[in-house]
């Protein structure tokens, strides 16, 4: 904490009448949802909250707040189904037909609170359908997926800052608008690494499948610091459509997903990219075949014989609470939020379970009507 006192290069004091220590432990301590306020106090002020080395003070000391956050439903369509408007192409004005509206939901497990933030610049109908959603660097950024209104397949990218509270438009991704690929995110990286001098905050996307329904075997990388995008230059072994991002390590895992002449039969196998030599390495055996990953996966474990198994989440604890449509977020320490339904048309059920456990100890959480949506993906956030 010195250091990041000393950092700022500051005469007056961080709050008048109290050591810098001492104040500094004060703000460290003020929830995630006032930090845009803080900034306005003072120009100390906003240095130190708008610095990287303020988020990890918080996280060190245990004053962070870690929350999920969800792409969630937040209004059903006035009739019809996703998948008659998916084969349309477009929304029927004639029958009042649409999609659902999907939108940003904050659900904070310490305190039982439930957030729903505004919608991107540009975005006003809604997010894409089967954007994908991933937090890095004290940001949230939401990639690609199909327009509310055109159901074309987009490469948009929008970030939210947290501590500013405010969205802004990020660079496209660079190739084909690609859907339904794999995300994950390195909150720090090597020099001579991938994606620039040791920065913070890069997100990684491979996979899924362009506008012609081809499935794909290159990524890319995105620097969120300086909105910059770099292709990878060396593309899977294999097309992995409807695949699922882990982050292990040094390791971008690519998990399942399958081949454009393969499609629904989901591989077995998944591929990591090394994020210092830039190489990709098959993992054979990483996936139960047959099942699609996405939004399923929590990390990667040894199994028999010592080969590593990407890890889930057994939804029979839930006694059929969350059995179909689950969506599974990882959260700090051994924990996971799940949501699902128990049957097709019934409520969508939630539960925080400690993976630590063996077995799993499941815990229903209480979901206010206004936010009882269907979940479609998430990711864990620590401000």
């Amino acid at each position: 904490m010195d250091e990041l006192v000393a950092s700022d290069n500051w005469e007056e004091p961080v709050i008048p009448d109290l050591p810098d220590d001492v104040a500094l432990e004060c703000l460290f301590r003020v929830p995630h949802s006032c930090l845009a306020a803080m900034r306005a106090v003072s120009r100390r002020w906003r240095k130190l909250v708008g610095g990287p080395d303020f988020s990890e003070e918080r996280k060190l000391r245990g004053t962070a707040d870690g929350f999920a956050c969800l792409v969630q439903q937040h209004a059903a369509p006035a009739a019809g189904t996703l998948a008659e408007a998916a084969r349309t192409g477009r929304k029927s004005a004639a029958s009042g037909r649409g999609p659902p509206v999907y939108g940003i939901t904050l659900f904070d497990p310490r305190r039982g609170s439930w957030e729903r933030l505004q919608y991107p610049d540009g975005h006003q109908g809604g997010l894409p359908l089967f954007c994908q959603c991933v937090s890095v660097a004290g940001k949230l950024v939401i990639l690609g997926g199909w327009d509310c209104v055109t159901w074309e397949a987009t490469r948009g990218v929008s970030v939210y800052d947290f501590r500013t509270r405010r969205w802004s438009k990020g660079k496209d991704m660079p190739g084909p608008a690609r859907s339904f690929f794999a995300a994950a995110v390195a909150e720090r990286t090597t020099s001579g690494g991938v994606g620039g001098s040791g920065g913070r905050g890069l997100v990684f996307v491979a996979g899924g499948h362009d506008e012609n329904k081809n499935a794909l075997r290159t990524g890319a990388v995105y620097d969120v610091g300086r909105d910059e995008w770099e292709e990878l230059g060396e593309a899977m072994e294999e097309e992995r459509d409807e695949c699922e991002g882990l982050m292990v390590g040094k390791e971008f895992w690519v998990v399942s997903g399958y081949g454009t002449e393969g499609q629904g039969r989901f591989k077995e196998s998944a591929e990591a990219f090394d994020t210092e030599t830039g190489r990709w390495r098959r993992v054979d055996g990483a996936w139960a075949g047959g099942a699609c990953p996405r939004s399923l996966c929590l990390g990667v474990a040894d199994g028999d014989g010592g080969n590593s198994r990407v890890v889930s989440v057994d939804a029979d604890g839930s006694n059929g609470a969350v059995k179909m449509g689950r969506c599974v977020v990882g959260m700090a320490g051994n924990w996971a939020l799940v949501t699902g339904t128990a049957h097709e048309g019934a409520p969508v059920g939630c539960c925080l379970v400690d993976v630590g456990k063996n077995g799993g100890a499941w815990t229903r959480v209480e979901m206010p009507p206004d936010f009882s949506g269907f979940v479609q993906s998430g990711c864990f956030v620590e401000i």
